[in-house]
C-alpha cells in the first residue's frame, strides 16, 4: 500500500479536528469524497472524509500521564492542528488531576463547547513536560497536541507519520 503524500497527510489531520467532538463520518467505498469547503476561518479549505484503509495512516503514540495519585499509559491520537492535548475528563480525575479552569472550544460546525482544562505531566519515549491539558468528554477524541508535542522536543515525519526528535527552538 502506498504511504500518503505529505499533502494528502495534512488533509488528514484537518479531517481529525472535524471529527474531534463528533462521530466519525460514515465512511464510503472511495478513497476520498469532498465534504464541505469552509471560508468560515477565512481559509477556504476543503474539507475530506476518508476511507477506513487510509485512516491506517493516522500518527498514534503512547504517553504516559504522571498524575498526582497514579501514572497510566493512553495511546492518543497525534494532532499537529490541536494547540492542546484532550484526554476524557474521567481518565484524568482517576489519575488525580483536577482542573483550573473553563475554556470554550469553536468547532468547524460552527458550535461552542465549553471544556475545563488543567495541568499534566505527559512522558513519551523519556521525554517529560508539563502541559495544559483539556478535560474532554465521552464523544471528545483523546489527542497529543502540539504544544505538548514540541515541549517534549518532537515533530510528526510527514513521510514515516512517525514521532521524531527535533530541537526546541528558542523564539
Amino acid at each position: 500500500m502506498r504511504k500518503p503524500s505529505l499533502g494528502f497527510h495534512f488533509l488528514l489531520t484537518i479531517d481529525i479536528i472535524l471529527c474531534r467532538s463528533t462521530e466519525l463520518p460514515k465512511q464510503s467505498g472511495a478513497a476520498s469524497e469532498i465534504l464541505k469547503t469552509s471560508d468560515r476561518f477565512g481559509l477556504g479549505v476543503a474539507y475530506m472524509r476518508l476511507s477506513p484503509h487510509i485512516l491506517m495512516g493516522i500518527t498514534k503514540t503512547t504517553v504516559t500521564l504522571l498524575g498526582p495519585t497514579k501514572r497510566t499509559k493512553v495511546e492518543l491520537i497525534v494532532d499537529t492542528g490541536s494547540i492542546l492535548t484532550w484526554v476524557r475528563s474521567d481518565r484524568l480525575r482517576g489519575l488525580g488531576f483536577k482542573p483550573r479552569r473553563e475554556k470554550d472550544f469553536h468547532t468547524i460546525e460552527g458550535r461552542i463547547l465549553r471544556r475545563k482544562t488543567g495541568p499534566a505531566t505527559i512522558r513519551c519515549d523519556g521525554a517529560e513536560a508539563d502541559v495544559e491539558v483539556v478535560f474532554g468528554g465521552d464523544k471528545d477524541a483523546e489527542v497529543l497536541g502540539v504544544t505538548a508535542l514540541e515541549s517534549m522536543g518532537f515533530q510528526v515525519d510527514p513521510v514515516s507519520t512517525q514521532l521524531r526528535r527535533s530541537s526546541i527552538l528558542a523564539l
